[in-house]
Parts: structure tokens; sequence; C-alpha cells
């Protein structure tokens, strides 16, 4: 059986053939890559057949009706990733000594950190390094942990953290976890509340991939509590927009300044 070594001595990697093999590895198969990159399927099967013909491995094995990677193909994936990596860190390395004057930075942040996110350390940063493009991608805490795994971005802010051993996390205490309601809800003239409060509240949550519903969650069970969302929403926006709608208001868990919650 070949080993890395025995690829590597063959000849060059195919750059295009790695980089097709890593999208059919982040989106779960060929036809799911190609209409990621906008070409046709026979393109990337093409590319991929001649990476095996040019080193004598089979890098794709059919299980059932899905196409997988084989242990050499994910062999060459992190390969293809971890190149990728010294690739941007040294481009990082030439713009430093260029002063930054131009380069781009990818972030991939929770939706409800946005508007701070944008308001108070973007604004700034874009005033001291004006030809620097920012690149903002939002989700699901999972979904930018994902992202910052597969070097779509270059860093990530969201609610809870990564135990991936490829990343390196840092921690920092957020606002408050507060109830976000209409105006004209009984509970918005209370400074603080508590979670039973809500049990009668018309309730909108996000999705359980969200870490700050995760955590949301966490609570209502150490409380013991029984809370039914009446809405599931994954966009902050929407859910404020439906408790704006309202006269009487819902109540739904939310990162903002408004009554805080214990």
């Amino acid at each position: 059986m070949s080993t890395d070594t025995d690829i590597l001595q063959t000849g060059a990697l195919n750059p295009r053939g790695l980089r097709y093999l890593h999208e059919i590895a982040v989106h779960g198969g060929v036809r799911a890559a190609a209409d990621a990159l906008g070409i046709n399927a026979s393109v990337i099967s093409r590319q991929v057949t001649q990476l095996e013909r040019a080193h004598g491995v089979a890098l794709l094995e059919r299980q059932g009706r899905r196409v997988t990677l084989t242990e050499i193909g994910l062999s060459l994936v992190d390969h293809f990733r971890e190149s990728r990596r010294r690739d941007a860190e040294m481009l990082v390395q030439l713009e430093d000594y260029r002063g930054l004057r131009r380069g781009r930075i990818g972030i991939g942040c929770g939706e409800g950190f946005v508007g701070n996110l944008m308001a108070i350390v973007l604004e700034r940063f874009s005033a001291q390094f004006p030809d620097i493009v920012v690149d903002l991608h939002t989700g699901a805490t999972s979904e930018i942990i994902a992202m910052v795994r597969n070097d779509e971005v270059d860093l990530g802010l969201c609610a809870g953290g990564a135990k991936d051993p490829a990343i390196r996390s840092r921690t920092f205490r957020a606002a408050p976890f507060c109830a976000f309601v209409s105006p004209r809800h009984p509970l918005a003239g209370l400074q603080r509340i508590r979670f039973e409060q809500l049990a009668d509240a018309r309730l909108i949550f996000m999705p359980p991939r969200f870490g700050v519903q995760q955590y949301v969650d966490s609570i209502i069970r150490a409380e013991r509590l029984s809370l039914t969302p009446a809405y599931r929403c994954d966009m902050f926006a929407a859910a404020q927009a439906k408790v704006d709608e309202r006269r009487e208001g819902f109540g739904g868990c939310h990162w903002q300044r408004f009554c805080n919650l214990t």
C-alpha cells in the first residue's frame, strides 16, 4: 500500500486536484462540491481520476449512494489544508512587511455579535487600516468553528467554545444574558427577571445548533423548568421583527441589553 511519502516521491501533486478533493471533503460529495464551485461535476471527477492515476492510489470510495474519501484521500486533504495554512501565514508576514497597507481578514461571527462588532471594533479597525478588506460571515457556533477549522476565515467570534485540537480558542466575558421583548410587553419595565417568569410568555428560541441556545437550554435544565417556544428562528433580525410586530410582544432569549435574566 502506498504511503504519503510514496505519493510525494512519484511526482508533483496537482494543486487543482487537491483543491477539488478538499471541496469534496467539505461539501460531502462530488456533486455538492461542484454546485458550491459553480462547475460541472465531471470536471471534478476528471481531476480526481488524474490524481489517482498519477500516484496509483484510490482517493474516493462508494458507500451505498454516497461517495467518501479513502484514508489516503483524507491525508491528502490534510496536506492541502496544511499547505494552504502555511501559505496564508507567509502572506500575512509579507503583508506585515508592507506595513499593513493592503490585505484581507476573514471573520466568522454569530449574528448576535455583528452589531457591536461592526459599530465598535471594525469601525476603528477600518479607520486605522482603510485598505484592508474585512470578509464577514455569520453562522451558528458549529458553523463558525467549521469555518475556522477549514481555513475559510481567520478567526471566529461565537457563543460557546471549541474543543477541536486544531483550533486555539480564547474566552472573554460577554454582556449579561437578557430577555428581548417588545416595549409593550409586561416584562419590559423590569430591570431584572428570572427564567421562571417566562413560563407564560410566547417565546422565540434559536435552533439547538446555536451556542446561545445551548446555553439557554442548559439553564432551563438546571432550573428544572418547562419552557416551550412558540417559534424557532435561525436569524436574530427575523426574531426581532416578530417581537416588534405584536402589540403584546413575545418573550425571547437574545444577547441584548434589555431585561437582565437571572
